[in-house]
């Protein structure tokens, strides 16, 4: 099957993605319990696409990495799942939840899916001189990402992620985590994850490579770790006085705003 689909042209293979669009519709209309949908939430070099590896790797959740691809209606979230089951091949089994990381504003103008049933939210935020050290370091090397660039991007995310928080009318559809507490206390932070999700067996530290493995996310060596990697180099970047006001401030007005408490 697997090398069957390789070999369809891609017309063939759009068609066979909308057929699964409304195949998923279809179910949902006739009674079946769709899976829920997990967005991740979160920026650039935050360790989001280490979250999604971890999540991705339970057997009650189905992700295909960091999409980039855009929710305008509910649609979209039918979209979603039936593109997870292509890239994953998973056309039977039976998940909870459908994940997709996503840290780029654009790509939610429909910001009232933060509020559909089926959508369950994970904020995820980073330090911001680490952050854009990581930006200008590692997106630097692959994408040409500035330093100017990355101070912009990270003002604009942090200040939709406090958006995000202040739209939502329940919040116990969401929960919202730091990179630095992940990495300081990962047990604990995973076992928060695995209740606010009721996932059983627990997550693990551990997590599977995928054939979108450093594709689609991070493009970085880390990933490929397989595991949570605690002891990660310091990267060290001199900012302006202005720009690291800027950045702190917006940082900590998203962190109150998501009610974090200190790592």
């Amino acid at each position: 099957m697997h090398r069957l689909l390789r070999r369809l042209p891609r017309p063939a293979k759009a068609v066979l993605r909308e057929t699964g669009i409304e195949l998923c519709r279809l179910r949902n209309r006739i009674g079946g319990k769709p899976p829920g949908i997990v967005f991740l939430l979160a920026h650039m070099r935050s360790g989001s696409t280490l979250v999604s590896h971890i999540l991705s790797s339970h057997p009650l959740v189905l992700g295909c990495g960091e999409r980039n691809a855009t929710y305008a209606s509910p649609r979209d979230l039918d979209r979603l799942e039936a593109d997870a089951r292509y890239t994953r091949r998973q056309f039977l089994h039976s998940y909870r939840y459908v994940i997709d990381q996503i840290n780029h504003t654009r790509f939610l103008p429909a910001e009232e899916l933060l509020n559909h049933p089926r959508v369950s939210k994970i904020f995820l935020i980073r330090e911001p001189r680490d952050s854009i050290a990581s930006m200008a370091d590692v997106l630097g090397r692959h994408y040409g990402t500035t330093v100017d660039e990355a101070v912009a991007y990270y003002l604009e995310r942090l200040q939709a992620l406090a958006r995000y928080s202040e739209l939502l009318e329940n919040r116990d559809t969401a929960i919202a985590l730091t990179y630095e507490g992940l990495l300081a206390h990962p047990e604990a932070n995973l076992l928060r994850l695995s209740d606010f999700l009721g996932l059983e067996p627990r997550l693990s530290q551990r997590y599977r490579r995928f054939a979108f493995t450093g594709s689609r996310g991070d493009p970085s060596e880390t990933i490929q770790e397989g595991r949570i990697v605690t002891d990660r180099p310091q990267r060290h970047m001199d900012l302006s006085t202005d720009d690291l006001a800027r950045v702190r401030a917006v940082y900590d007005l998203c962190r109150a705003t998501l009610m974090l408490q200190p790592d």
